[in-house]
């Protein structure tokens, strides 16, 4: 009867090297799907601005406080762990918030591309497009059979959550220092706006509340909410935002909603509960979907599209991060499984 093999040991077992990798695949890995991407919208924003000779503004109050921003980032690096890391700290956190600090540079000159490749909205077209979804009836107008003070404070504050709703996942994967899944996360939120704002130089719309024959059919003329918080959120949306006529389809509010959802329950663990974080946002999310509508502020079609967007930039997400770890994979030392030989 012949002996058990024995299994060297595992001093024995050898390790491949790693495998040489091309220089454009080890570019690739180091500067991450999030910043390619950001590299891809703001050429395209680039070749823009230089065919059709846009300027940018920097010194716009928001691209300020971004800079603060990005500056603030660095003082908490360096108060934050060891100081001898400060250098590779403040990299990593500029590197992971940059597509962040970027967009905000192409939101704020956003208004000087609108109109550039088309010059005629479509809000006639999204009307038509709403009547014929609801048989003839515009949504934004039976709205009135709902609508009450304390309903527009309620969907005035979720209408204003757009930013605060993202902002919670990222600052809890970002507390539990989850890196991968924050910079997923962030290429998700990046190629959901910059689509989006590309979109809006292509089909260029504005809210149901500025389109002219709606305008006039609207009961009451104006909304009324119980505690105000219509009237001041609604002043102040439209005073920062630079493109409030030309920027409904898609919805950006409700395609970021959406990424927002399905993160809240892929990313379900952060907090005890499995599902509570999905349970806390979710109702949120439909709120402000609802909220978009009720408040005049998009077309149902634009919501649709925003679902779509939203969608659309989760599962890419998902699989370039995928495709970026593979990648990174291949360069790794491999340990060979241990020979077996006869006794």
């Amino acid at each position: 009867m012949s002996a058990e093999p024995e299994l060297l040991p595992s001093s024995d077992a050898t390790v491949r090297p790693p495998v040489p990798q091309p220089a454009w695949r080890s570019w690739l890995v180091t500067l991450g799907p999030d910043v390619i991407v950001l590299l891809v919208f703001s050429l395209v924003f680039a070749a823009l601005a230089v065919v059709y000779r846009v300027g940018l503004d920097l010194k716009k109050g928001p691209i300020i406080l971004s800079a603060i921003f990005a500056a603030g980032l660095i003082v908490i690096a360096y108060f934050v762990g060891d100081r001898t890391t400060f250098r590779t700290r403040a990299r990593e956190v500029l590197r992971d918030w940059a597509p962040f600090i970027a967009l905000n540079l192409i939101y704020e000159n956003l208004r000087l591309y609108t109109g550039l490749l088309r010059t005629v909205p479509i809000d006639p077209q999204l009307d038509a497009t709403d009547r014929w979804l609801f048989g003839g009836v515009s949504p934004t107008l039976w709205m009135k059979h709902v609508q009450t003070p304390l309903l527009t404070d309620f969907m005035s504050f979720a209408y204003g959550l757009y930013f605060i709703l993202p902002l919670s996942i990222i600052a809890l994967i970002y507390w539990r220092r989850r890196r991968q899944d924050f910079r997923e996360l962030a290429l998700a939120l990046v190629l959901c706006l910059y689509s989006g704002f590309l979109l809006f130089i292509v089909f260029p719309a504005g809210p149901p509340r500025f389109y002219a024959p709606l305008r006039t059919a609207f009961d009451p003329p104006q909304l009324r909410s119980y505690f105000g918080l219509w009237e001041w959120s609604q002043a102040g949306w439209d005073s920062v935002n630079p493109v409030k006529i030309y920027a409904s389809f898609p919805s950006l509010h409700c395609a970021m909603a959406m990424v927002t959802a399905l993160y809240a329950w892929r990313f379900g663990d952060l907090l005890r509960a499995r599902r509570l974080l999905f349970a806390l946002i979710f109702p949120l999310c439909v709120s402000l979907w609802i909220s978009t509508v009720y408040l005049r502020h998009h077309w149902v079609v634009d919501v649709f599209a925003g679902w779509l967007l939203g969608l659309f930039c989760f599962f890419v997400a998902v699989r370039l991060r995928r495709l970026f770890e593979r990648l990174a994979a291949r360069g790794e030392p491999v340990a060979l499984t241990p020979v077996r030989r006869p006794v």
